[in-house]
């Protein structure tokens, strides 16, 4: 409708479409970055992944580039630094230097420093119209580690009781709220947020409990916030 001139402006364009828009000399494609992760988290309480060395590993063996551009392919997504979007005000750079690289070798050494040397079957839990992220990462699992992952689809009530309930060995999810880091970092970090779907990974660390409680109860200037989830953030990576 856009390309015959029906309309003047299109939202939300996604997938080949992007390619289109940008191809036509007529149109101009506008992108801002969103306010929304995809993300894989980790059982921190039971399984193997309740092992950090395990963890590190499975971080290091994911091609996060891979990932993107395999499910991507068009453009609209961007290798994420963390637990927060570049969209919102607490997202810093610094981000970046933190998270894990991409060290297939190095993984593996990691990994047989663990009970679990040699390789392991896991359950990865995801909606149907998150499998592409699965499979992606279900091969490079296989190829780097020799992690067997079994991909368990889904529906979505399902899928939420079996991760509240610290049930999901891991599992893929998205997350999108305001800009303001509290509904990302809160919901998914929290301590007292376990038996919920954004930490019903179990994830536990005081230091980041007590920086995310000053960050709503000691100051409600912005720039002190963003200092606090600052230190939370790289607890957190």
């Amino acid at each position: 409708a856009i390309r015959s001139g029906d309309i003047d402006i299109a939202t939300d364009i996604k997938g080949q479409n992007r390619e289109v828009v940008q191809q036509d000399d007529n149109l101009e494609l506008l992108t801002t970055p969103g306010l929304s992760i995809t993300y894989i988290d980790m059982n921190y309480q039971k399984g193997p992944t309740a092992d950090p060395k395990v963890r590190e590993a499975i971080a290091k063996a994911t091609n996060v580039e891979e990932i993107v551009q395999g499910v991507h392919q068009w453009g609209g997504g961007t290798v994420a630094h963390g637990p927060l979007p570049e969209g919102s005000w607490g997202y810093d750079e610094s981000f970046e230097s933190l998270v894990a690289e991409y060290d297939p070798e190095e993984a593996k050494r990691i990994l047989d420093e663990t009970e679990y040397a040699g390789g392991f079957e896991i359950d990865l839990y995801v909606l149907e119209t998150r499998t592409n992220y699965a499979t992606i990462f279900q091969n490079q699992m296989k190829e780097n580690l020799n992690i067997d992952v079994k991909v368990q689809v889904s529906e979505w009530g399902t899928l939420t009781d079996t991760i509240a309930n610290n049930n999901a060995p891991m599992n893929i999810g998205g997350w999108s709220w305001y800009p303001d880091p509290y509904f990302f970092l809160n919901p998914r970090y929290h301590s007292d947020q376990h038996g919920s779907n954004g930490n019903g990974k179990g994830y536990e660390n005081e230091k980041v409990d007590q920086l995310l409680d000053e960050a709503v109860t000691k100051t409600v200037d912005q720039d002190e916030r963003a200092a606090l989830y600052r230190e939370a953030v790289e607890i957190i990576l």
